[in-house]
């Protein structure tokens, strides 16, 4: 698959360390002559959508010019499995990503298709 210009979608969480270096190594990929651009969707997005859309709307229409999606799935919520004795507390908690990503990265998956979506965990 050849793409001559890519808008790559940016699902993320609340790590805006791994965001930041996903921002990065999108923009030297453009620096070394790629052409590529990225998009992500954050409370600025959402301020200047037109006619006050809702969040989903949102969303959609960022999805709607991407060409390529990465998923960032970063331990940003702490859950007690079920699995796991819930008396044991803070101990048994485990890390997961958060669900509005993994529905933007499935949202994604069906609109772009596997070979155009990236997970990074």
């Amino acid at each position: 698959m050849i793409i001559d210009k890519a808008n790559i979608l940016i699902a993320y969480g609340w790590d805006t360390e791994m965001l930041d270096w996903a921002k990065e190594a999108i923009d030297s990929l453009r620096s070394k002559q790629y052409r590529v651009d990225k998009i992500i969707v954050d409370s600025e997005s959402f301020s200047k959508s037109p006619g006050n859309r809702f969040v989903w709307e949102t969303v959609e229409s960022a999805l709607n010019r991407a060409d390529l999606g990465l998923v960032l799935l970063t331990g940003d919520e702490r859950v007690i499995p079920a699995t796991s004795d819930s008396s044991a507390g803070a101990s048994s908690l485990s890390a997961r990503a958060r669900p509005n990503v993994i529905l933007e990265g499935g949202y994604l998956l069906g609109t772009l298709g596997r070979e155009r979506v990236r997970w990074l965990i």
